[in-house]
């Protein structure tokens, strides 16, 4: 596991975001705020505040016609579960050329969103390309002059760890190095994500 102060948001994906709305009231007791749609990748999201971090509820938009992309790997979940996790960082061609110097890399992209305030929110991220571990590598996020949305949210709870397994734990564990992330990857038959939250109710396990 390594520091919550390193983790930018947590996501969990579902097929319908209402679905993964009633599951997070149900499990941490926490009403989902508001999101928005993220043009051309086909989904929308709510936030659960976690203090430093906060958990993302993403799903297929229907407003954007049948679902591509994210949105089409989403559509396919048969229930809600932790889809993945993003880290904060300010030097994201500097993440894509570790990645590159150990046999990976990273695409940067610009992204937006907009607020139920009216606002359009803008932020860029650090894609990891050309690698077999999917959602269990991080991508990396640069809010810039955004405020990250963990400061404007009602806190439901606190991150208290994330475990990582994978059956390729060495190889995994090279490209967490390569992106300066302490976090120790442990080796299991299945590959797993999950995330321990403290809430009023107890500790919550999401996975």
């Amino acid at each position: 596991m390594f520091g919550v102060s390193e983790i930018d948001h947590l996501l969990y994906g579902a097929a319908s975001l209402d679905d993964a709305v009633r599951e997070m009231n149900r499990v941490l007791g926490a009403q989902a705020m508001p999101g928005g749609a993220h043009p051309g990748l086909g989904t929308h999201n709510a936030l659960v505040g976690l203090g430093a971090t906060y958990l993302e509820l993403i799903a297929p938009d229907p407003a954007q016609g049948s679902p591509a992309g994210l949105g089409a790997e989403l559509a396919q979940l048969a229930a809600p579960r932790l889809h993945g996790f993003a880290v904060r960082s300010a030097d994201l061609d500097g993440i894509a050329r570790r990645l590159e110097a150990v046999g990976s890399g990273a695409r940067v992209i610009g992204m937006s969103r907009g607020h139920p305030d009216g606002r359009t929110l803008h932020w860029q991220v650090a894609l990891p390309t050309d690698h077999a571990f999917g959602r269990f590598l991080p991508f990396a996020i640069d809010w810039g002059k955004t405020p990250n949305p963990a400061s404007e949210l009602p806190v439901a709870g606190a991150l208290d760890a994330l475990v990582v397994e994978h059956p390729d734990a060495p190889g995994l564990q090279r490209l967490l190095e390569a992106l300066e992330l302490p976090l120790r990857v442990t080796e299991a038959p299945a590959p797993t994500l999950r995330a321990r939250i403290a809430t009023p109710r107890g500790v919550v396990d999401l996975a």
